[in-house]
Protein backbone atom coordinates (compact mmCIF):
# COMPACT_ATOMS: atom_id res chain seq x y z
CA UNK A 1 0.00 0.00 0.00
CA UNK A 2 2.88 2.20 0.09
CA UNK A 3 1.63 3.93 -3.50
CA UNK A 4 -1.79 4.91 -1.69
CA UNK A 5 0.18 6.41 1.53
CA UNK A 6 2.51 8.50 -0.84
CA UNK A 7 -0.78 9.83 -2.41
CA UNK A 8 -2.25 10.60 0.35
CA UNK A 9 0.62 12.60 1.29
CA UNK A 10 1.49 14.84 -1.32
CA UNK A 11 -2.28 15.29 -1.77
CA UNK A 12 -2.69 19.45 -1.42
CA UNK A 13 -6.52 19.94 -2.52
CA UNK A 14 -9.07 19.79 -1.25
CA UNK A 15 -11.90 16.86 -1.99
CA UNK A 16 -15.14 16.12 -2.13
CA UNK A 17 -13.91 13.08 -1.23
CA UNK A 18 -11.10 10.72 0.55
CA UNK A 19 -8.77 9.05 -1.67
CA UNK A 20 -9.37 5.70 0.72
CA UNK A 21 -12.92 5.47 -1.58
CA UNK A 22 -10.40 4.69 -4.71
CA UNK A 23 -8.77 2.11 -2.35
CA UNK A 24 -12.38 0.69 -1.58
CA UNK A 25 -13.25 0.48 -4.93
CA UNK A 26 -10.25 -1.59 -6.22
CA UNK A 27 -10.40 -4.01 -3.41
CA UNK A 28 -14.25 -4.82 -4.25
CA UNK A 29 -13.18 -5.49 -7.51
CA UNK A 30 -10.50 -7.90 -6.35
CA UNK A 31 -13.50 -9.08 -4.63
CA UNK A 32 -16.39 -9.86 -7.49
CA UNK A 33 -13.36 -10.91 -9.12
CA UNK A 34 -12.57 -14.04 -7.24
CA UNK A 35 -16.36 -14.72 -6.50
CA UNK A 36 -16.87 -15.21 -10.09
CA UNK A 37 -14.10 -17.45 -10.73
CA UNK A 38 -16.01 -19.12 -8.21
CA UNK A 39 -19.10 -19.58 -10.41
CA UNK A 40 -21.88 -19.02 -7.80
CA UNK A 41 -25.47 -19.65 -8.20
CA UNK A 42 -28.49 -19.31 -6.61
CA UNK A 43 -30.92 -22.69 -5.89
CA UNK A 44 -34.36 -21.44 -6.59
CA UNK A 45 -36.17 -25.39 -5.96
CA UNK A 46 -36.09 -27.97 -4.11
CA UNK A 47 -34.82 -32.02 -4.65
CA UNK A 48 -34.91 -32.07 -8.54
CA UNK A 49 -37.60 -35.27 -10.00
CA UNK A 50 -35.86 -38.55 -10.53
CA UNK A 51 -36.41 -40.97 -13.18
CA UNK A 52 -34.68 -44.32 -12.21
CA UNK A 53 -33.77 -47.06 -15.27
CA UNK A 54 -33.00 -50.39 -14.03
CA UNK A 55 -31.58 -53.20 -16.12
CA UNK A 56 -33.82 -56.00 -15.70
CA UNK A 57 -31.77 -58.87 -18.05
CA UNK A 58 -30.84 -61.73 -17.01
CA UNK A 59 -27.47 -61.58 -16.28
CA UNK A 60 -28.60 -58.74 -13.91
CA UNK A 61 -29.30 -61.92 -11.55
CA UNK A 62 -25.94 -63.31 -11.92
CA UNK A 63 -24.20 -62.61 -8.35
CA UNK A 64 -20.67 -61.36 -8.02
CA UNK A 65 -18.04 -61.35 -4.75
CA UNK A 66 -19.36 -58.06 -3.99
CA UNK A 67 -22.99 -59.31 -4.38
CA UNK A 68 -25.89 -59.60 -6.88
CA UNK A 69 -26.06 -56.87 -9.29
CA UNK A 70 -29.86 -56.65 -9.33
CA UNK A 71 -29.47 -55.66 -5.59
CA UNK A 72 -26.88 -53.66 -6.03
CA UNK A 73 -28.71 -51.62 -8.10
CA UNK A 74 -32.31 -51.51 -6.05
CA UNK A 75 -30.09 -50.39 -3.09
CA UNK A 76 -28.71 -47.59 -5.13
CA UNK A 77 -31.92 -46.37 -6.55
CA UNK A 78 -33.24 -46.55 -3.30
CA UNK A 79 -30.75 -44.42 -1.90
CA UNK A 80 -31.76 -41.53 -4.47
CA UNK A 81 -35.21 -42.37 -4.25
CA UNK A 82 -34.34 -41.13 -0.19
CA UNK A 83 -33.27 -37.45 -0.85
CA UNK A 84 -36.92 -36.71 -1.27
CA UNK A 85 -38.41 -35.49 -4.08
CA UNK A 86 -40.55 -37.26 -6.88
CA UNK A 87 -39.54 -40.50 -8.15
CA UNK A 88 -40.34 -42.19 -11.91
CA UNK A 89 -39.21 -46.05 -11.92
CA UNK A 90 -38.90 -47.70 -15.40
CA UNK A 91 -37.90 -52.03 -16.03
CA UNK A 92 -35.81 -52.03 -19.00
CA UNK A 93 -36.22 -55.39 -20.39
CA UNK A 94 -37.25 -56.65 -23.26
CA UNK A 95 -39.43 -53.73 -23.13
CA UNK A 96 -39.54 -50.79 -21.25
CA UNK A 97 -42.20 -50.39 -18.72
CA UNK A 98 -42.56 -47.81 -16.43
CA UNK A 99 -43.62 -49.82 -13.06
CA UNK A 100 -43.79 -46.53 -11.06
CA UNK A 101 -45.22 -43.46 -12.09
CA UNK A 102 -43.89 -40.33 -10.99
CA UNK A 103 -44.45 -39.66 -7.41
CA UNK A 104 -43.44 -39.09 -4.41
CA UNK A 105 -44.66 -41.99 -2.35
CA UNK A 106 -41.95 -43.62 -0.80
CA UNK A 107 -43.56 -46.69 0.65
CA UNK A 108 -45.14 -47.69 -2.89
CA UNK A 109 -41.68 -47.03 -4.78
CA UNK A 110 -40.27 -49.09 -2.15
CA UNK A 111 -42.47 -51.94 -3.42
CA UNK A 112 -42.41 -51.57 -7.00
CA UNK A 113 -38.61 -51.48 -6.20
CA UNK A 114 -38.83 -54.85 -3.84
CA UNK A 115 -40.97 -56.46 -7.01
CA UNK A 116 -38.37 -56.15 -9.94
CA UNK A 117 -37.06 -59.59 -11.48
CA UNK A 118 -34.16 -59.64 -13.41
CA UNK A 119 -34.33 -62.70 -16.02
CA UNK A 120 -34.82 -61.24 -19.27
CA UNK A 121 -32.99 -62.10 -22.66
CA UNK A 122 -32.13 -58.99 -23.12
CA UNK A 123 -32.68 -55.70 -22.31
CA UNK A 124 -33.59 -52.24 -24.69
CA UNK A 125 -31.76 -49.75 -22.71
CA UNK A 126 -32.16 -47.29 -25.55
CA UNK A 127 -36.32 -47.46 -25.49
CA UNK A 128 -36.13 -46.92 -21.48
CA UNK A 129 -34.21 -44.29 -22.36
CA UNK A 130 -36.80 -42.17 -24.24
CA UNK A 131 -39.25 -43.57 -21.99
CA UNK A 132 -37.76 -41.94 -19.28
CA UNK A 133 -37.96 -38.50 -21.50
CA UNK A 134 -41.65 -38.83 -21.95
CA UNK A 135 -41.96 -39.86 -18.08
CA UNK A 136 -40.48 -36.49 -17.20
CA UNK A 137 -38.39 -34.08 -19.60
CA UNK A 138 -37.27 -31.65 -16.72
CA UNK A 139 -36.37 -35.15 -14.63
CA UNK A 140 -32.92 -36.37 -13.71
CA UNK A 141 -32.50 -39.61 -15.47
CA UNK A 142 -30.17 -42.63 -13.99
CA UNK A 143 -29.41 -45.94 -15.37
CA UNK A 144 -28.45 -48.58 -13.31
CA UNK A 145 -26.91 -51.99 -15.61
CA UNK A 146 -23.74 -53.83 -15.59
CA UNK A 147 -23.83 -53.34 -19.51
CA UNK A 148 -21.94 -50.15 -20.67
CA UNK A 149 -23.37 -46.77 -21.18
CA UNK A 150 -25.50 -46.45 -24.30
CA UNK A 151 -24.53 -43.68 -26.50
CA UNK A 152 -27.30 -41.14 -25.20
CA UNK A 153 -26.68 -37.86 -23.29
CA UNK A 154 -28.25 -35.96 -19.93
CA UNK A 155 -28.44 -39.39 -17.96
CA UNK A 156 -26.59 -40.08 -15.09
CA UNK A 157 -24.38 -44.05 -15.69
CA UNK A 158 -24.37 -46.52 -12.47
CA UNK A 159 -22.43 -49.61 -13.41
CA UNK A 160 -22.93 -52.48 -11.21
CA UNK A 161 -21.25 -55.53 -12.60
CA UNK A 162 -19.08 -57.39 -10.81
CA UNK A 163 -16.25 -60.05 -11.55
CA UNK A 164 -18.35 -63.26 -11.40
CA UNK A 165 -17.76 -65.99 -14.11
CA UNK A 166 -20.35 -67.75 -15.77
CA UNK A 167 -21.25 -71.03 -17.35
CA UNK A 168 -24.52 -72.00 -19.29
CA UNK A 169 -27.04 -73.30 -21.87
CA UNK A 170 -26.63 -70.79 -25.33
CA UNK A 171 -28.50 -73.21 -27.96
CA UNK A 172 -30.77 -76.33 -27.36
CA UNK A 173 -32.41 -77.68 -30.77
CA UNK A 174 -34.04 -80.82 -31.04
CA UNK A 175 -33.21 -82.49 -34.71
CA UNK A 176 -34.64 -85.54 -36.30
CA UNK A 177 -32.64 -87.94 -34.56
CA UNK A 178 -30.65 -86.10 -32.15
CA UNK A 179 -30.45 -83.29 -29.68
CA UNK A 180 -27.64 -80.94 -30.29
CA UNK A 181 -26.63 -78.65 -27.40
CA UNK A 182 -24.01 -75.78 -26.71
CA UNK A 183 -22.71 -74.44 -23.34
CA UNK A 184 -20.93 -71.22 -23.26
CA UNK A 185 -18.21 -70.28 -20.66
CA UNK A 186 -17.16 -66.83 -19.55
CA UNK A 187 -14.35 -68.54 -17.29
CA UNK A 188 -11.00 -67.63 -17.79
CA UNK A 189 -9.49 -71.21 -17.51
CA UNK A 190 -11.10 -74.32 -19.15
CA UNK A 191 -14.16 -75.59 -17.13
CA UNK A 192 -15.85 -79.35 -16.98
CA UNK A 193 -19.38 -79.36 -16.16
CA UNK A 194 -21.87 -82.37 -16.52
CA UNK A 195 -24.68 -82.32 -18.91
CA UNK A 196 -27.86 -84.40 -18.61
CA UNK A 197 -30.90 -84.76 -21.36
CA UNK A 198 -34.33 -85.99 -20.02
CA UNK A 199 -37.13 -86.61 -21.78
CA UNK A 200 -40.54 -86.81 -20.22
CA UNK A 201 -38.97 -86.69 -16.82
CA UNK A 202 -36.90 -89.56 -17.38
CA UNK A 203 -32.82 -89.37 -17.55
CA UNK A 204 -32.16 -89.62 -21.52
CA UNK A 205 -28.78 -89.43 -21.45
CA UNK A 206 -25.44 -88.04 -19.25
CA UNK A 207 -21.75 -86.65 -19.95
CA UNK A 208 -18.68 -84.60 -18.88
CA UNK A 209 -18.25 -82.02 -21.65
CA UNK A 210 -14.62 -79.80 -21.54
CA UNK A 211 -16.11 -76.03 -22.09
CA UNK A 212 -12.97 -74.25 -23.18
CA UNK A 213 -11.62 -70.82 -21.51
CA UNK A 214 -13.96 -67.72 -22.79
CA UNK A 215 -15.36 -70.23 -25.19
CA UNK A 216 -18.00 -72.92 -25.78
CA UNK A 217 -18.79 -76.93 -25.78
CA UNK A 218 -20.96 -78.55 -27.79
CA UNK A 219 -22.81 -82.18 -27.37
CA UNK A 220 -25.39 -84.16 -28.99
CA UNK A 221 -27.74 -86.72 -27.58
CA UNK A 222 -29.23 -89.38 -30.03
CA UNK A 223 -33.42 -89.64 -29.68
CA UNK A 224 -33.60 -92.22 -31.64
CA UNK A 225 -36.98 -90.04 -33.21
CA UNK A 226 -38.96 -90.18 -29.91
CA UNK A 227 -41.04 -87.28 -29.25
CA UNK A 228 -42.18 -85.49 -26.39
CA UNK A 229 -40.92 -82.99 -23.63
CA UNK A 230 -37.00 -82.83 -23.23
CA UNK A 231 -35.20 -80.82 -20.47
CA UNK A 232 -31.44 -79.84 -21.11
CA UNK A 233 -29.74 -79.31 -18.17
CA UNK A 234 -26.26 -78.67 -16.16
CA UNK A 235 -24.55 -79.55 -12.95
CA UNK A 236 -22.21 -75.92 -12.84
CA UNK A 237 -19.59 -75.05 -10.46
CA UNK A 238 -20.99 -73.79 -6.96
CA UNK A 239 -19.32 -70.33 -7.30
CA UNK A 240 -21.06 -69.76 -10.73
CA UNK A 241 -22.77 -66.56 -11.07
CA UNK A 242 -25.84 -67.03 -12.90
CA UNK A 243 -28.73 -69.81 -12.58
CA UNK A 244 -31.10 -68.55 -14.97
CA UNK A 245 -28.96 -70.85 -17.60
CA UNK A 246 -29.04 -73.57 -16.05
CA UNK A 247 -31.23 -75.47 -17.92
CA UNK A 248 -33.58 -75.47 -21.23
CA UNK A 249 -36.96 -76.83 -22.41
CA UNK A 250 -37.79 -77.54 -25.82
CA UNK A 251 -40.84 -80.32 -26.87
CA UNK A 252 -41.95 -81.75 -29.55
CA UNK A 253 -45.50 -83.62 -30.39
CA UNK A 254 -46.88 -86.55 -32.19
CA UNK A 255 -48.33 -85.21 -35.78
CA UNK A 256 -51.16 -87.31 -37.40
CA UNK A 257 -50.42 -86.69 -40.88
CA UNK A 258 -53.39 -87.63 -43.76
CA UNK A 259 -52.00 -88.18 -47.51
CA UNK A 260 -54.22 -87.40 -49.85
CA UNK A 261 -52.27 -87.93 -52.84
CA UNK A 262 -49.62 -90.55 -53.07
CA UNK A 263 -46.12 -89.28 -53.56
CA UNK A 264 -43.07 -91.29 -53.11
CA UNK A 265 -40.36 -88.77 -52.12
CA UNK A 266 -42.78 -87.21 -50.03
CA UNK A 267 -43.51 -90.59 -47.92
CA UNK A 268 -40.46 -91.55 -47.48
CA UNK A 269 -39.55 -87.76 -46.18
CA UNK A 270 -42.32 -87.99 -44.08
CA UNK A 271 -40.83 -91.38 -42.50
CA UNK A 272 -37.93 -89.58 -41.74
CA UNK A 273 -39.46 -87.25 -39.35
CA UNK A 274 -39.54 -88.64 -35.80
CA UNK A 275 -43.37 -88.39 -34.11
CA UNK A 276 -45.04 -88.87 -37.78
CA UNK A 277 -48.14 -90.92 -38.00
CA UNK A 278 -49.94 -91.77 -40.94
CA UNK A 279 -53.95 -91.50 -39.96
CA UNK A 280 -56.77 -93.04 -42.29
CA UNK A 281 -58.72 -89.91 -42.57
CA UNK A 282 -58.60 -86.01 -42.84
CA UNK A 283 -61.04 -85.24 -40.10
CA UNK A 284 -58.28 -87.19 -37.70
CA UNK A 285 -54.99 -85.70 -39.56
CA UNK A 286 -52.87 -82.84 -38.13
CA UNK A 287 -51.49 -82.28 -41.60
CA UNK A 288 -53.36 -82.82 -44.47
CA UNK A 289 -50.55 -83.51 -47.71
CA UNK A 290 -52.50 -82.94 -50.97
CA UNK A 291 -51.83 -81.72 -54.62
CA UNK A 292 -52.67 -78.03 -55.11
CA UNK A 293 -56.48 -77.89 -56.76
CA UNK A 294 -57.74 -81.15 -54.74
CA UNK A 295 -61.31 -80.67 -53.44
CA UNK A 296 -60.87 -81.67 -49.48
CA UNK A 297 -63.52 -82.47 -46.80
CA UNK A 298 -63.97 -79.55 -44.18
CA UNK A 299 -60.89 -80.29 -41.85
CA UNK A 300 -58.87 -77.57 -39.18
CA UNK A 301 -55.82 -79.11 -40.60
CA UNK A 302 -52.13 -77.86 -41.89
CA UNK A 303 -51.76 -78.18 -45.50
CA UNK A 304 -48.70 -79.26 -47.37
CA UNK A 305 -49.74 -78.96 -50.83
CA UNK A 306 -47.55 -79.91 -54.03
CA UNK A 307 -48.35 -79.34 -57.73
CA UNK A 308 -49.74 -81.48 -60.25
CA UNK A 309 -47.32 -83.60 -62.77
CA UNK A 310 -46.90 -81.44 -65.60
CA UNK A 311 -47.07 -83.21 -69.27
CA UNK A 312 -44.38 -80.70 -70.33
CA UNK A 313 -42.58 -78.96 -67.17
CA UNK A 314 -40.01 -76.07 -68.29
CA UNK A 315 -36.95 -76.75 -66.01
CA UNK A 316 -35.46 -73.92 -64.32
CA UNK A 317 -32.61 -73.50 -61.51
CA UNK A 318 -33.47 -72.08 -58.11
CA UNK A 319 -32.26 -68.40 -57.45
CA UNK A 320 -33.29 -66.62 -54.74
CA UNK A 321 -34.78 -68.09 -51.39
CA UNK A 322 -35.08 -66.46 -47.98
CA UNK A 323 -32.61 -68.24 -46.20
CA UNK A 324 -33.48 -66.86 -42.91
CA UNK A 325 -36.86 -68.16 -42.61
CA UNK A 326 -37.54 -71.11 -40.30
CA UNK A 327 -39.12 -73.18 -42.67
CA UNK A 328 -35.71 -72.77 -44.54
CA UNK A 329 -33.29 -73.50 -41.84
CA UNK A 330 -30.60 -75.99 -43.03
CA UNK A 331 -32.34 -75.85 -46.63
CA UNK A 332 -29.46 -75.67 -49.24
CA UNK A 333 -31.16 -75.15 -52.60
CA UNK A 334 -28.21 -73.77 -54.76
CA UNK A 335 -28.14 -74.90 -58.14
CA UNK A 336 -31.10 -76.81 -57.31
CA UNK A 337 -33.54 -77.47 -60.41
CA UNK A 338 -37.64 -77.45 -60.47
CA UNK A 339 -39.87 -78.17 -62.94
CA UNK A 340 -42.35 -75.95 -63.56
CA UNK A 341 -46.05 -76.28 -65.89
CA UNK A 342 -45.72 -73.35 -67.95
CA UNK A 343 -49.07 -72.57 -67.19
CA UNK A 344 -47.88 -72.05 -63.20
CA UNK A 345 -47.84 -68.05 -63.17
CA UNK A 346 -49.37 -67.37 -59.81
CA UNK A 347 -49.74 -63.83 -58.14
CA UNK A 348 -48.69 -63.68 -54.79
CA UNK A 349 -51.17 -62.06 -52.46
CA UNK A 350 -49.76 -59.92 -49.95
CA UNK A 351 -50.35 -61.91 -47.10
CA UNK A 352 -48.37 -64.60 -48.37
CA UNK A 353 -44.76 -65.60 -48.03
CA UNK A 354 -42.30 -66.21 -51.10
CA UNK A 355 -39.65 -68.46 -49.53
CA UNK A 356 -38.35 -69.27 -53.24
CA UNK A 357 -37.84 -68.31 -56.93
CA UNK A 358 -36.93 -69.86 -59.73
CA UNK A 359 -34.76 -67.96 -62.35
CA UNK A 360 -37.35 -65.96 -64.08
CA UNK A 361 -38.69 -65.06 -60.59
CA UNK A 362 -41.61 -67.36 -61.01
CA UNK A 363 -42.27 -68.22 -57.03
CA UNK A 364 -41.67 -71.86 -56.63
CA UNK A 365 -42.08 -72.33 -52.90
CA UNK A 366 -45.37 -70.27 -50.90
CA UNK A 367 -46.06 -70.33 -47.15
CA UNK A 368 -49.86 -68.83 -46.22
CA UNK A 369 -52.70 -68.67 -43.72
CA UNK A 370 -55.84 -69.89 -44.94
CA UNK A 371 -59.16 -70.03 -42.82
CA UNK A 372 -56.95 -69.86 -39.55
CA UNK A 373 -54.76 -72.93 -40.59
CA UNK A 374 -50.82 -72.59 -41.98
CA UNK A 375 -50.26 -73.63 -45.81
CA UNK A 376 -47.08 -74.60 -47.33
CA UNK A 377 -47.33 -74.78 -51.13
CA UNK A 378 -44.52 -76.27 -53.48
CA UNK A 379 -45.06 -75.14 -56.78
CA UNK A 380 -43.63 -78.79 -58.52
CA UNK A 381 -44.17 -81.63 -58.35
CA UNK A 382 -41.36 -83.64 -55.97
CA UNK A 383 -40.25 -86.57 -59.05
CA UNK A 384 -40.16 -83.49 -61.18
CA UNK A 385 -37.20 -82.00 -59.25
CA UNK A 386 -33.74 -82.76 -58.13
CA UNK A 387 -34.48 -81.63 -54.96
CA UNK A 388 -35.26 -85.07 -53.75
CA UNK A 389 -31.36 -86.34 -54.08
CA UNK A 390 -30.48 -83.55 -52.11
CA UNK A 391 -30.56 -83.09 -48.11
CA UNK A 392 -32.20 -79.76 -48.65
CA UNK A 393 -35.55 -81.84 -49.48
CA UNK A 394 -36.04 -83.73 -46.20
CA UNK A 395 -34.78 -80.76 -44.13
CA UNK A 396 -37.21 -78.90 -45.94
CA UNK A 397 -40.22 -81.14 -44.86
CA UNK A 398 -38.89 -81.92 -41.56
CA UNK A 399 -38.94 -78.05 -40.93
CA UNK A 400 -42.25 -77.23 -42.44
CA UNK A 401 -43.85 -80.61 -40.02
CA UNK A 402 -42.27 -78.82 -36.84
CA UNK A 403 -44.18 -75.48 -37.61
CA UNK A 404 -47.16 -77.53 -38.08
CA UNK A 405 -46.44 -78.94 -34.59
CA UNK A 406 -47.72 -75.93 -32.86
CA UNK A 407 -44.81 -76.50 -30.12
CA UNK A 408 -43.49 -72.99 -29.66
CA UNK A 409 -40.39 -72.02 -27.79
CA UNK A 410 -39.74 -68.26 -25.91
CA UNK A 411 -37.08 -66.95 -25.19
CA UNK A 412 -37.48 -64.97 -21.59
CA UNK A 413 -39.02 -62.33 -20.83
CA UNK A 414 -41.19 -62.58 -24.34
CA UNK A 415 -45.27 -62.12 -23.59
CA UNK A 416 -46.97 -65.60 -22.93
CA UNK A 417 -50.13 -66.53 -24.59
CA UNK A 418 -53.33 -65.18 -22.94
CA UNK A 419 -53.95 -67.48 -19.84
CA UNK A 420 -50.74 -69.17 -19.65
CA UNK A 421 -49.33 -70.74 -16.16
CA UNK A 422 -46.45 -72.40 -14.56
CA UNK A 423 -47.22 -75.25 -12.13
CA UNK A 424 -50.39 -73.61 -11.62
CA UNK A 425 -49.17 -69.95 -10.77
CA UNK A 426 -50.60 -67.51 -13.42
CA UNK A 427 -47.92 -65.61 -15.85
CA UNK A 428 -47.99 -62.94 -18.05
CA UNK A 429 -44.24 -63.41 -18.76
CA UNK A 430 -41.71 -65.86 -19.44
CA UNK A 431 -39.37 -65.01 -16.21
CA UNK A 432 -38.50 -68.28 -15.42
CA UNK A 433 -37.35 -71.48 -17.48
CA UNK A 434 -39.98 -74.21 -17.86
CA UNK A 435 -43.16 -75.17 -19.59
CA UNK A 436 -46.03 -73.20 -19.31
CA UNK A 437 -49.60 -74.12 -20.15
CA UNK A 438 -52.30 -72.46 -21.69
CA UNK A 439 -55.82 -73.30 -22.72
CA UNK A 440 -54.50 -73.67 -26.37
CA UNK A 441 -51.48 -76.15 -25.42
CA UNK A 442 -47.99 -75.62 -23.83
CA UNK A 443 -45.07 -73.30 -24.56
CA UNK A 444 -41.04 -73.85 -23.68
CA UNK A 445 -39.29 -70.57 -22.03
CA UNK A 446 -35.68 -70.95 -22.31
CA UNK A 447 -32.90 -67.99 -21.62
CA UNK A 448 -30.66 -69.10 -24.50
CA UNK A 449 -28.61 -65.93 -25.07
CA UNK A 450 -24.95 -65.77 -24.92
CA UNK A 451 -24.59 -62.07 -24.34
CA UNK A 452 -26.08 -63.03 -21.11
CA UNK A 453 -24.41 -66.09 -20.26
CA UNK A 454 -21.06 -64.05 -21.31
CA UNK A 455 -21.67 -61.97 -18.51
CA UNK A 456 -21.09 -58.21 -18.96
CA UNK A 457 -18.09 -57.28 -16.77
CA UNK A 458 -17.10 -54.18 -14.87
CA UNK A 459 -16.97 -51.10 -17.47
CA UNK A 460 -15.97 -47.31 -16.48
CA UNK A 461 -16.17 -45.68 -12.99
CA UNK A 462 -16.49 -42.33 -13.74
CA UNK A 463 -17.29 -40.73 -17.22
CA UNK A 464 -15.74 -36.94 -18.09
CA UNK A 465 -18.33 -34.32 -18.91
CA UNK A 466 -20.18 -34.45 -22.17
CA UNK A 467 -19.39 -38.08 -22.76
CA UNK A 468 -22.67 -40.45 -23.28
CA UNK A 469 -23.92 -41.00 -19.62
CA UNK A 470 -23.17 -38.22 -17.67
CA UNK A 471 -25.56 -35.59 -17.11
CA UNK A 472 -25.78 -32.64 -18.95
CA UNK A 473 -24.72 -29.43 -16.76
CA UNK A 474 -27.17 -27.08 -17.86
CA UNK A 475 -28.63 -24.89 -15.27
CA UNK A 476 -31.97 -26.27 -13.84
CA UNK A 477 -35.45 -24.40 -14.00
CA UNK A 478 -35.50 -22.01 -11.51
CA UNK A 479 -31.81 -21.28 -10.57
CA UNK A 480 -29.99 -18.45 -10.98
CA UNK A 481 -25.95 -18.67 -12.08
CA UNK A 482 -24.25 -15.29 -10.04
CA UNK A 483 -20.58 -15.51 -12.64
CA UNK A 484 -22.51 -13.54 -15.32
CA UNK A 485 -23.59 -10.65 -13.28
CA UNK A 486 -20.39 -10.41 -10.92
CA UNK A 487 -18.21 -10.59 -14.57
CA UNK A 488 -20.81 -7.50 -15.32
CA UNK A 489 -20.37 -5.60 -12.35
CA UNK A 490 -16.59 -6.11 -12.14
CA UNK A 491 -16.47 -3.18 -15.19
CA UNK A 492 -18.90 -0.93 -13.50
CA UNK A 493 -16.93 -0.84 -10.33
CA UNK A 494 -13.48 0.16 -12.56
CA UNK A 495 -15.13 2.42 -14.51
CA UNK A 496 -16.56 4.43 -11.63
CA UNK A 497 -12.85 4.21 -9.98
CA UNK A 498 -11.65 6.00 -12.83
CA UNK A 499 -14.47 8.58 -12.81
CA UNK A 500 -13.64 9.34 -9.83
CA UNK A 501 -9.87 9.67 -10.13
CA UNK A 502 -10.22 11.53 -13.12
CA UNK A 503 -12.56 14.46 -10.96
CA UNK A 504 -10.00 14.33 -8.58
CA UNK A 505 -6.86 14.60 -11.12
CA UNK A 506 -9.33 17.53 -13.34
CA UNK A 507 -9.68 20.17 -10.05
CA UNK A 508 -7.38 23.22 -10.27
CA UNK A 509 -4.71 23.21 -7.51
CA UNK A 510 -4.52 26.22 -5.17
CA UNK A 511 -2.00 28.30 -4.27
Amino acid sequence: LFLWQQASSQADVRRRFSLWWLLLLQIVAVIVSALALAQPGLVGRGVPDRVIIIDASASMAATDPDGMRLVKAVSGAAELAAAGGRVALIRAGTDAVVVFPLGADQAEFSRALAGLVASDASADLDRALELAGSVAAEAEVHLFTDSGPPAHSGYRWHGVAGGGHNLGITSFELGPQQAFIAVTSSWPQPRTVTVTLERDGQLAGSTELLVPAAGQGNVTFPTDGQVGLFRASLLAPQDDALQLDDEAWAGSRQLNVYVADESEPLERALAAVPGVVRVASAGAADVVVARTGRQLPETTASLLLFAPRSSQPEYLEVRDWNQADPLLRFVDLIDSQVGLDPAWQPEPEPQQRVLARSADLRPVLLAYSQAGRQVVELGFDPVQSDLIFRPAFPALIANVLDSFRGQASLRLGQLLPEGASLAGSPASHARVPGVYSYPGGQVTASLLSVSETRLPGPGPTALPPGEPGTVQEDAAAGDSNLTAWLLLALPLILLLEWLLWSRRSARPVRA
